[in-house]
């Protein structure tokens, strides 16, 4: 058993064809042991039609006793073949000094003009293939680098020089609304569909289309007429519940209908003076409540000895974020059982919040949406997204403090006209 293990040294062999590498392999190495580690075949930048072959071997490094073997039988090898030279040139010495009549004709060897002419047409055969390939590898760089500007080009027309300036406007009118990028592709798209083999187009004509299209999105009704008597509004702290039920009553007063006010918001000063200072014109009374009995007997008191048209109750608010408000608010609504809840958010609340809101309030069989405050944001995209979370509908939005005007019954071709029109 050897004591130690063989050292090896690692040799890298280059050359330009693969015959000419293993070539130098055996004139350097042909009497050693050694095995190939890797074997590569490189491409010369900028001439890829030029190979370069590297090889990599390793050679164990022979022991001292080995070498001095080695090196006895190269002495050997050499005195046998000093031998053989001697007789060789003897045996030359002998026919050049002897005379004979046998005619001398040399043969041909490979150095012959015959095989040098056809050498020669070989090798321009070659070149001539070569400058073949040279000329359709730039050919086929011209035709890549032509495709590349023409691709580029259709891309260019496609995302720009398609879309006519009037699209782009209104696009952008959308976006200043806060419009989410799916809803801009989608317009987009359809508007190019729409327009697409129309030399001229007219501002009216996209925001008619738009406003056409719209108004199948938004999902509107008028509780006027669903025959309903309690109309219960829950929402958020600060959306203006109050100040609506007072705009709604109002709208009410100028259909001759009576209304009676009951608030269940005893958390908040001032709130039933409020409401009263609202509605005296209208002569309509407002009850305040703090529990179920109370609720009863301000339902008996409108329904039988007062008896009005409609009844409007008002209720804390809250933050509906919490799962503890949400649950009180369940709770006071199974004790209410209104005819109709209509959940009240402000326009200018981010979408993140209303959707949560409105999710939030799954187990309340919510009817209709009042969207406030229009006037006090210059973006209204948001609501784009509600039919998404419900299936409810708007039914009325607000847009200014005056309780005698600025209540509407929500209309799609109203909600599409608010976001495409900036203030």
């Amino acid at each position: 058993m050897e004591s130690a293990a063989k050292k090896e040294s690692i040799k890298r062999i280059e050359a330009y064809s693969k015959s000419e590498l293993y070539h130098k392999l055996f004139e350097e190495h042909g009497n050693d042991y050694y095995y190939v580690v890797d074997e590569t075949v490189k491409r010369k930048i900028p001439f890829f039609w030029k190979k370069k072959y590297e090889m990599i071997v390793k050679i164990p490094q022979k022991s001292e006793e080995e070498q001095e073997l080695f090196v006895t039988e190269l002495v050997e090898e050499q005195s046998e073949e000093m031998i053989r030279e001697e007789k060789i040139q003897s045996i030359l010495h002998d026919l050049e000094n002897k005379t004979h009549d046998i005619p001398y004709t040399p043969k041909p060897f490979a150095q012959s003009e015959e095989w040098l002419q056809k050498k020669q047409r070989l090798l321009q055969v070659f070149d001539k293939g070569l400058v073949v390939m040279k000329n359709i590898e730039k050919q086929e760089e011209k035709l890549e680098v032509i495709a590349n500007l023409v691709n580029e080009t259709s891309q260019e027309k496609e995302q720009g020089a398609s879309v006519p300036f009037i699209i782009k406007k209104v696009l952008r009118t959308l976006e200043q609304n806060d419009v989410e990028e799916h809803f801009l592709t989608v317009y987009e798209k359809k508007l190019r569909a729409k327009f697409e083999h129309t030399s001229l187009i007219t501002e009216e004509e996209v925001l008619q289309f738009i406003l056409e299209d719209m108004s199948t999105h938004f999902q509107t009704e008028n509780v006027f007429d669903k025959g309903v008597q309690t109309i219960a509004l829950i929402g958020p702290t600060g959306v203006g519940k109050t100040t609506t039920l007072a705009k709604i009553a109002w709208q009410l007063y100028e259909q001759n209908k009576t209304v009676g006010f009951i608030t269940t918001d005893y958390s908040r000063s001032g709130t039933v003076q409020q409401l009263q200072e609202y509605v005296k014109t209208i002569g309509a009374e407002v009850l305040a409540v703090r529990d179920a009995d109370g609720m009863s007997r301000a339902f008996s008191y409108f329904k039988q000895e007062v008896p009005v048209d409609y009844i409007l109750i008002d209720t804390a608010g809250k933050n509906y974020r919490t799962i503890e408000s949400v649950q009180s608010m369940i709770e006071t609504m199974e004790q209410i059982h209104p005819d109709y809840i209509c959940l009240t958010l402000s326009a200018s609340m981010k979408s993140k919040d209303m959707v949560e809101i409105i999710t939030n309030f799954k187990d309340i069989h919510i009817n209709g949406f009042i969207f406030t405050k229009f006037d006090e944001t210059a973006s209204i995209g948001e609501l784009l997204k509600i039919p998404a979370v419900s299936t409810a509908p708007i039914v009325f939005t607000t847009d200014g403090q005056d309780v005698t005007q600025h209540l509407h019954i929500a209309t799609a071709e109203h909600l599409a006209k608010q976001m495409l029109y900036t203030s």
